[in-house]
């Protein structure tokens, strides 16, 4: 919800001050006066007050007319011109008020226009004694999705928004911005009643004007559209694993000269008839060919020729039993010391790994600490103001003070600004990154050494259990050449068994991703093409219902009604009323009806947009600004139509800007039937803004 209670343009000039008031009611509001009497300028400062001027077709204080920044003429004839202007607007929703104020001119203290100063509570209403307030800024960085300091963010929340990422015209993808929601709902006069929605600002959204509507109504395509980049994200995600525990396959099979047969490096659904092979190419000593032969029939080769071979060694000379034993001796001794040296190694690694852990974390807060400091010093330099603690002199890896100067603390030296906490705090981080840099380097030599450590020991258990195997041979002696044999045989199994178990658990990865994508590829499938759900189309439908319902309600005769739909096609003006043909051609409404009866679809539509939200859980706010709704001659009996409909809408707010013709005798015609009490009359005189 989004309510309106008060608008305050304060101005001070050479000559004295001026301002302009007006308070709003729920329900709905009626700004009656002349068109020279300054009705627009104050919905303009409302938008202005919102961070919402762009729907006026540019930006910051050069949107606003002159008698806001240049001069204000009173009484006629007479200037006084504007030393400082600015405007305060208290807004409401379900639980809470907040003022906004911004500046126009500030000529004085050169407070930019694009800084809003938020007030945590109703200042107009309460005044300001005792409440707190924050600055923010609009139309730069980070005013979007800052959700300190960013005003549109701020707004986001305020209203229990939670604006969806879409994909731009870029192909990039980004949160919806809150600027195209609200020109569905407030209607300025110059260029707002051209179209549907058609002061939404360009941002490059595609169909904007259907994303703003599709938000509004609360469709559950964005949720589909969510959970389709969610699933591309997903399979992105998995084909990154794929691709890493593919390259580990390859990396393992071409070490040992292996080629893979049924498996690529792209996802794919793996199932028992998949035919998965690992095969070598071996020479076939008769043929003097080589051929292809299996992982397993090669390790079944070896095994066959290694076995042989050691049946082969049959004469073998005594062992030299005190020598071996001594050797032996030796090497458990190596061992025993790399075992002590690794445990050394091994308590150094963790240290160093830790002191890196904490240092990132210290690096993250350092950053944090200046990501809010940058942001106070953008406050400031838009003029406002915020309270700041200075850095703290601490060093940035042991946390302990640094006294930086021989002067007691109580010496009357003036902390650090934020320029020089800023330069502080990027020293600090580049101190932290250098300590980040050198820790790296000590983790990665220390990982390094003990892979050397761990082959090394590897190699002594080898030869231990060589020796030890020494001891227990027979005594018959076998030719070198058959032990160099029988040694390199026994690497190479231990090689291709190694291999194996390798493959083996990789293929099981890759099986487990596999049944992964095909989980994938069945959500996906069961997402609707276009994205409606059941209760999207019952609501779209009944919109339509309201939309064709009030339409007649209004007087509009161009076209009949069953040839009028809100358009369901997401590629032809989705979500907006069209003209529907045979043959599924459908073009806009606006094409096929007179000026008069376009400006009843555009009542109709925003009508129906709000009313709709009194059936359904939607994102609308419930509220409906018009400036001078009354155009290319409506009839007076339209008017009273639109009125009469607006004075039912008590749960929310609706504010009506007009002239009425500059008649009063049609004012009465248009407001017949609807009493007093049925809405708040606002009567503006010769000029909104006048003398304090």
């Amino acid at each position: 919800m989004l309510k309106i209670n008060h608008v305050h343009i304060d101005i001070t000039t050479d000559k004295g001050n001026f301002l302009s008031k007006m308070s709003f009611k729920d329900g709905l509001n009626i700004v009656k006066g002349a068109n020279t009497s300054g009705k627009s300028t104050v919905f303009q400062t409302m938008l202005y007050g919102l961070g919402m001027e762009e729907l006026l077709g540019g930006r910051n204080e050069k949107t606003m007319q002159s008698a806001l920044k240049d001069e204000v003429e009173f009484p006629k004839g007479e200037y006084n011109k504007i030393i400082q202007s600015r405007v305060f607007l208290e807004i409401q929703n379900n639980k809470k008020i907040i003022t906004t104020q911004r500046y126009i001119v500030s000529k004085s203290s050169k407070i930019s226009s694009k800084l809003i100063r938020v007030f945590k509570g109703g200042i107009i209403t309460n005044g300001s004694k005792g409440i707190d307030f924050f600055d923010t800024w609009v139309h730069d960085s980070g005013a979007a999705s800052n959700k300190k300091r960013g005003f549109y963010s701020i707004l986001e929340d305020f209203l229990g928004w939670d604006l969806p990422d879409i994909y731009y015209s870029t192909g990039e993808l980004r949160k919806l911005y809150i600027q195209t929601i609200f020109p569905s709902f407030l209607i300025e006069q110059k260029g707002g009643w051209s179209d549907f929605l058609a002061r939404i600002p360009y941002y490059g959204i595609r169909n904007a004007d259907s994303r703003a509507i599709e938000f509004l109504l609360k469709l559950d395509t964005f949720e589909k559209s969510r959970q389709k980049q969610e699933l591309r994200q997903q399979k992105e995600d998995l084909k990154d694993r794929w691709e890493s525990t593919y390259r580990s396959l390859k990396y393992a099979t071409v070490s040992a000269d292996i080629s893979i047969k049924g498996i690529t490096k792209d996802p794919e659904i793996i199932d028992d008839k998949t035919p998965i092979s690992f095969f070598l190419y071996s020479l076939n000593k008769k043929r003097n060919e080589s051929e292809k032969i299996t992982l397993d029939e090669y390790i079944s080769k070896l095994n066959k020729e290694y076995k042989d071979t050691d049946k082969n060694i049959k004469k073998t000379p005594k062992v030299d039993v005190t020598k071996t034993e001594k050797l032996l001796s030796e090497k458990e001794l190596d061992l025993s010391k790399l075992n002590i040296s690794w445990s050394m190694l091994s308590k150094r690694l963790t240290a160093s790994r830790n002191n890196l852990k904490n240092s990132e974390i210290r690096l993250n807060e350092k950053e944090e600490e200046l990501r809010q400091n940058q942001d106070a010093k953008k406050i400031v330099s838009l003029g406002g103001h915020i309270d700041l603690d200075t850095a703290d002199d601490t060093c940035p890896y042991c946390k302990q003070h640094i006294k930086d100067n021989l002067f007691v603390h109580n010496s009357g030296i003036e902390p650090l600004s934020i320029e020089e906490t800023i330069k502080y705090l990027r020293s600090q981080l580049k101190m932290i990154q250098v300590y980040i840099e050198n820790e790296k380097r000590a983790v990665n030599q220390n990982e390094r050494l003990a892979n050397s450590f761990n082959n090394e020991m590897n190699e002594l258990r080898k030869e231990i259990r060589a020796l030890k195997s020494d001891l227990t041979a027979n005594d018959k002696a076998h030719s070198e050449a058959m032990l160099e044999k029988k040694i390199l045989l026994k690497s190479k199994l231990t090689l291709y068994y190694s291999t194996k178990d390798k493959i083996n658990d990789l293929v099981l990865e890759l099986e487990s991703l596999s049944l992964e994508w095909k989980e994938l590829l069945v959500k996906e499938s069961k997402l609707p093409k276009n994205n409606l759900s059941p209760q999207d189309n019952s609501k779209i439908s009944d919109v339509q219902k309201i939309f064709i319902t009030l339409l007649k309600r209004f007087g509009y005769t161009s076209k009949s009604d069953n040839s009028i739909i809100i358009s369901k096609d997401s590629d032809k003006r989705f979500l907006l009323p069209v003209i529907k043909e045979q043959g599924g051609f459908n073009y806009n409404l606006k094409f096929d009806s007179s000026g008069s009866d376009f400006i009843r679809s555009l009542w109709a539509f925003y009508c129906a947009l709000y009313k709709i939200s009194g059936e359904y859980n939607t994102n609308h706010p419930k509220i409906l600004i018009f400036d001078e709704p009354i155009q290319q001659d409506t009839s007076n009996k339209s008017v009273n139509a639109l009125i009469r409909e607006l004075s039912t809408y008590k749960e929310g707010q609706s504010i009506i800007f007009a002239s009425f013709h500059q008649k009063e005798e049609a004012y009465k015609e248009m407001t017949e039937g609807v009493t007093v009490t049925d809405f708040n009359l606002i009567q503006v005189g010769s000029k909104s803004i006048i003398p304090e």
